[in-house]
């Protein structure tokens, strides 16, 4: 709600000790009980300094007394009973003038209209002028895979289904499912290709573009929109990374048995993309057997399983950076610096 000076935003808050991170209780609280305090906001205001002033009210203990350089993570309530379960994350999906989305680590710099103006295009997770501060120590993602990588593993697990295509027993019997599967592996393959190196400039990375797919779910024409490729590109996308369309024309993850294939396969590349091939091939033939022999397969991979199996000691992160990213650095490291000094003075 707006008032003639500015915009009313309830910024709430999980968490409390910075140091320990969020609690079980934390994540479970419903939105609608978590400590909140009201402030009146610019358009223009950056959210960094909202969140500082925020913090400031909310009388929280931060390294240096300030909210720049030590909030990580923000999320947006989607409701008064809604939750910040699996919602940590130091990035936050905006919108390009066009219409595009695009992913960024620095949500610190973007004022506040800009998440206003991603919530009106259908972009951005939650209400806009309810925030909640995530209070939690840096944290690593680990090793996660680049699009190139992608592309990659979708090429050995297509490679992978053509050669149990030639196989009799169930796979002959089946012989029409593990057809439409490898053929959504060179689908999907093809579509993102030209696409991958504009997806990269905008902050994309195959894990944020499934989070973000599965945190605000899409209908065709808007993922096309927001992706920048055409509707038929879009679908082949989707349905390699593990979505299905429900019965209201909107894409969901894992929706159906075959989904749910494709989906747990994404998870391991993105999560484990430094798995030796015959590992990868192994895990996803485990699969498909599950899958042809039970007719359903788990979206969820064995955790356990890709925690020890074993990896290529020459793998090589690659993802091309944003052509900003120095900048964006220095410009978040002189603006803490400088709340700090303003904090000594």
């Amino acid at each position: 709600m707006s008032s003639d000076t500015g915009i009313r935003m309830t910024v709430a808050r999980a968490g409390s000790d910075w140091q320990l991170g969020l609690t079980q209780e934390d994540f479970e609280t419903p939105a609608r009980m978590l400590p909140a305090i009201e402030l009146e906001v610019a358009p223009d205001e950056r959210m960094g300094d909202v969140i500082d002033r925020a913090a400031k009210a909310h009388e929280m203990e931060l390294p240096n007394d300030t909210a720049w350089g030590a909030i990580y993570s923000i999320a947006f309530s989607r409701g008064p009973e809604s939750t910040v379960f699996g919602r940590i994350s130091s990035e936050v999906a905006l919108v390009e003038l066009d219409g595009k989305v695009r992913w960024t680590p620095w949500w610190q710099l973007e004022p506040v209209s800009e998440f206003v103006r991603a919530s009106e295009a259908g972009v951005l997770d939650g209400n806009p002028l309810e925030p909640i501060l995530l209070v939690h120590p840096p944290m690593g993602n680990g090793v996660l895979a680049d699009f190139p990588g992608l592309l990659e593993a979708w090429d050995v697990i297509w490679s992978l289904l053509e050669h149990l295509d030639t196989l009799g027993g169930a796979y002959a019997a089946k012989k029409l499912v593990v057809d439409r599967l490898r053929n959504r592996y060179r689908r999907g393959r093809d579509a993102a290709e030209p696409h991958v190196e504009q997806w990269e400039r905008r902050g994309g990375r195959p894990d944020n573009l499934v989070r973000w797919l599965k945190d605000v779910p899409q209908t065709t024409e808007a993922a096309s929109k927001a992706l920048g490729v055409t509707d038929d590109e879009a679908q082949a996308v989707l349905e390699a990374l593990g979505f299905a369309l429900d019965t209201e024309g909107v894409w969901r993850f894992g929706l159906d048995s075959e989904s749910s294939l494709n989906a747990g396969n994404a998870t391991i590349v993105i999560h484990a993309p430094d798995l030796v091939r015959e590992e990868l091939e192994a895990i996803v033939e485990e699969r498909v057997q599950a899958l042809i022999e039970k007719d359903e397969v788990p979206v969820d991979p064995d955790w356990e399983r890709l925690g020890s199996a074993p990896r290529d000691p020459d793998y090589r992160y690659e993802r091309r950076q944003l052509e900003n990213y120095e900048d964006r650095v220095k410009e978040l490291g002189e603006i803490t610096e400088q709340a700090r000094r303003d904090l000594a003075d």
